[in-house]
């Protein structure tokens, strides 16, 4: 059983090289196919011949006999390979033998003193025969890895453009479906915040109508999530299509700040610290954009952070550009997750491991966005220290 276990996988072998050589076979030119140097090489041999004839004829010694015959195997040999060469080696060397090798116009194959002097004649023709068989092998070799590579080129084009429709498909989709359920969404949280405010005016709510209240706060909140969802799905879709654009204009990005850093402490109430060392900072920016950003990093500081603690804002004017600073004292992230933090879909494994919802997009957003503008996102978090992410905008932002 064992031996025929072993035979098994020579068995693949042979017949591996056995259609590695009816591939290369079948793809050469029609004058290099074998059978076309078989039957060459009588023609050939006979034209060799004529040296050694008119030398005879001439009754003039030859000291090369063979060599005309040589000549015919090396060109046989590189042309049609090894089979055609030893088929005219057989010819060749019964010819010689003959018509050219005393007593004449015999064979004398079996007299090995008479076959003396076409010996080295006769190792010659092999050797050459032999490396033009390795000589043939490696081409077959090499012939059958390169249309390998050149078929494994086209699947892998071909896979490539399966995989960008898919990808086209997929993004025109997430955008159709994304614009399709914002109608209804804003039209429901739109109900349920009219409702609110009607409950709001009455002086006292019964029990029952309390339950409500808080259903419809409830509701709108969810909405809100939501609808944050879809605008990020609608962000990444743009962004992964390229339509992305960016609507520079002459924005005071300390006023941009200021702004959202209010709404945030009256959404949250929070205690929000903003840090500006000057009054204006006018750059060319698109302020919706920036703004996204801005919200984004404040509100995962404040998701990320203790309730008591303090999240800071800073904006700073250096000769470079503007650098903008969010910092929480939150569980500090670990080194090697930070770099993966500005991916799709990505959640340090505090935050998994935490209670605080979250899809993973817009780090992966605000990175594109700031890249746009030219700047760079990066962060800083240890422990003791708490966790930093800045902002960095080029010089070339600034608005003359």
């Amino acid at each position: 059983m064992r031996h025929k276990a072993e035979e098994a996988p020579l068995l693949l072998v042979r017949l591996n090289h056995e259609a590695q050589r009816k591939y290369y076979v079948a793809h050469l030119p029609w004058w290099r196919h074998p059978l076309v140097g078989y039957i060459t090489s009588l023609p050939l041999n006979a034209l060799a011949l004529v040296v050694p004839f008119a030398m005879k004829h001439l009754m003039l010694q030859d000291y090369f006999l063979g060599a005309p015959l040589f000549l015919v195997i090396v060109i046989i040999a590189l042309i049609w390979g090894a089979g055609p060469a030893i088929c005219s080696i057989i010819i060749g060397t019964v010819a010689l033998d003959y018509l050219f090798v005393p007593p004449y116009d015999t064979l004398n194959l079996k007299d090995g003193r008479e076959m003396l002097p076409l010996l080295p004649f006769l190792l010659a023709e092999v050797i050459i025969a032999l490396i033009t068989a390795q000589r043939e092998s490696a081409r077959r070799r090499a012939f059958v890895a390169e249309q390998d590579m050149l078929l494994h080129a086209e699947d892998l084009e071909q896979t490539n453009r399966r995989l960008e429709e898919l990808n086209r498909l997929k993004n025109q989709f997430v955008s159709m479906a994304s614009h399709e359920l914002k109608t209804p969404l804003t039209s429901i949280r739109g109900h349920a915040q009219v409702a609110i405010r009607r409950l709001k005016k009455q002086k006292s709510l019964p029990p029952e109508l309390q339950s409500i209240y808080t259903s419809l706060e409830k509701i709108d909140a969810q909405t809100h999530r939501l609808h944050i969802l879809i605008e990020d799905l609608l962000d990444i879709s743009a962004i992964q299509a390229g339509k992305m654009q960016m609507r520079l204009k002459r924005c005071d990005l300390n006023a941009l700040c200021d702004e959202i850093v209010s709404d945030q402490r009256m959404l949250s109430g929070r205690t929000i610290e903003l840090d500006m060392q000057e009054k204006a900072n006018i750059l060319r920016i698109d302020r919706e954009r920036m703004g996204q950003v801005i919200a984004n990093l404040l509100t995962n500081a404040i998701k990320y952070s203790p309730e008591e603690s303090v999240v800071k804002v800073i904006v700073t004017k250096q000769p470079g550009g503007t650098r903008i600073e969010v910092h929480n004292e939150g569980e500090p992230i670990p080194a090697q997750q930070q770099e993966h933090l500005f991916e799709l879909f990505y959640r340090a494994d505090n935050a998994q491991d935490s209670n605080k919802q979250g899809w993973g997009l817009g780090l992966a957003i605000s990175k594109d966005i700031i890249e746009r503008h030219g700047g760079q996102i990066r962060l800083h978090s240890s422990e003791g220290e708490g966790t930093s992410f800045f902002v960095e905008l080029p010089a070339t932002v600034a608005a003359v």
